[in-house]
């Protein structure tokens, strides 16, 4: 699927950075987004920024995004099998 987005001309110019840069850029930007709400698995997300999960993992962790996602339920079983250990 494609989605077509305009983007001034002034932007390369003020970011500077070229369109492939940009591009490249925004879908990053994009995926971090979408992971960070939940909308899309670190598999997905990382595929979607065109990276592999190491190296998504990496952008993550320099914007300060967890990839650890427990809700509370998924926390407290994961605690209650680590005393049982």
């Amino acid at each position: 699927m494609k989605i077509t987005l305009e983007i001034p001309d002034f932007a390369p110019l003020v970011l500077n950075k070229d369109l492939n840069e940009l591009k490249e850029e925004i879908k990053l930007s994009s995926a971090l987004f979408l992971y960070k709400k939940g909308k899309l698995s670190l598999e997905q997300a990382s595929s979607f920024a065109k990276l592999s999960i190491y190296e998504f993992l990496k952008k993550c962790k320099k914007n300060a995004i967890s990839n650890i996602n427990y809700n509370d339920s998924e926390l407290k079983n994961e605690l209650e099998m680590l005393k049982n250990l």
